[in-house]
């Protein structure tokens, strides 16, 4: 599987404007050889995310439909404690925001994490991800209005 992934992404990766590796003919200089070996581990890096990226690209709106799904049903709930008189909690939305930022920074280092991850994490993460939207949603403060709702 390997194999065929490499053999797919690697028109993509000869196709950026990447510098020209020197042959085995020119006597590279220090500063040639760090630039050389800096170049292949960003391709390296770039080959990795590729693979990754494609890996998950299947899941890709399942996920977002699931994520999306949880927004609408926080939104319903926060439309019935507007009714209800109830209060929405300021510290749950905080907290679930810092769990939407740090989960943001953690799907950029899926992409690029140097070993080899387990495959229930993209799961795990986007339950997690569609609880803190639905508690955020569920617990937007203020009563201004939101995406022209009257909330």
């Amino acid at each position: 599987m390997l194999r065929a992934a490499h053999e797919h992404f690697n028109s993509a990766l000869h196709a950026l404007p990447f510098r020209a590796v020197p042959g085995d003919e020119y006597p590279a200089e220090p500063t040639q050889r760090g630039i050389t070996i800096v170049i292949e581990r960003l391709r390296s890096l770039l080959f990795l995310a590729l693979y990754r990226l494609s890996a998950i690209g299947e899941a890709a709106l399942p996920l977002m439909l699931g994520i999306l799904a949880a927004a609408i049903d926080g939104l319903a709930v926060r439309r019935r404690r507007a009714y209800s008189f109830a209060t929405t909690s300021t510290a749950a939305y905080n907290a679930a925001t810092y769990i939407l930022l740090s989960l943001s920074m953690s799907a950029f280092l899926y992409l690029v994490a140097p070993l080899a991850l387990p495959a229930a994490l993209l799961p795990l993460a986007a339950f997690g991800a569609a609880g803190a939207v639905w508690i955020v949603f569920a617990h937007l403060p203020g009563a201004g209005p939101l995406i022209g709702l009257r909330t």
